[in-house]
């Protein structure tokens, strides 16, 4: 496992863009990286929370499986040379057999600098933190009808600092709110702010997959 990095104008990729461009680096890194078996092999790696498109993020998690033990060091020089700019490669951590990170809580931010606060953001905060509920609708596609999701269990905290307005949030098994979501409610406009988000902090929880009968 290791934690990387993605900012600038390579925030706008998709999930699926990540992974392929993982994909291509590990390639010509030379890594052995493990496949899947069966007609269309493929190779282990995942992304266990996939980033929103146009949010940029400090805390970024790619899962690989390889087929031998790699020197942490030269695994990081490697890819290091291989990832295009924007996406910064940060630390190596060796996973024990069967252990699988999953995200609990998530910290965003969004600068000071990127838009005017409501002039009653403080309210808005306390009005969100004190209701039971907080209903947003979303919307899949053209071809799939809009559902209404109550994001206020996912919803930990919300706070005004001086680097700008800053929220927590829990992912559970069932989903999580979306950042988008939260700025909305507090009173932004969510497009014209989505690509000034940053994903601050990633708390992780190391769990063992269940063996295989």
């Amino acid at each position: 496992m290791f934690r990387f990095a993605i900012r600038g104008d390579l925030r706008f990729i998709s999930h699926h863009d990540t992974l392929r461009m993982f994909q291509r680096a590990m390639a010509r890194a030379a890594v052995p990286v493990r496949f899947s078996q069966g007609f269309n092999p493929h190779q282990r790696l995942s992304l266990p929370l996939p980033r929103p498109v146009g949010i940029s993020s400090e805390a970024e998690v790619l899962v690989i499986e390889t087929d031998v033990a790699l020197d942490g060091e030269d695994f990081l020089r490697r890819l290091r040379e291989q990832c295009p700019e924007g996406c910064e490669i940060l630390s190596i951590e060796r996973l024990g057999p069967g252990e699988d990170p999953k995200p609990e809580t998530v910290r965003y931010v969004l600068p000071s600098d990127a838009a005017m606060p409501p002039a009653d953001v403080s309210e808005r905060i306390s009005v969100l933190m004190q209701s039971e509920h907080l209903w947003v609708t979303r919307d899949k596609g053209p071809k799939t009808e809009s559902r209404s999701v109550d994001v206020r269990p996912y919803l930990l905290g919300i706070q005004a600092t001086e680097q700008g307005m800053e929220f927590l949030l829990r992912v559970t098994g069932s989903g999580t709110a979306r950042a988008s979501e939260i700025v909305a409610l507090l009173g932004f406009d969510a497009d014209a702010v989505q690509h000034h988000l940053l994903r601050k902090e990633v708390e992780w929880r190391l769990r063992e997959q269940p063996k295989s009968a």
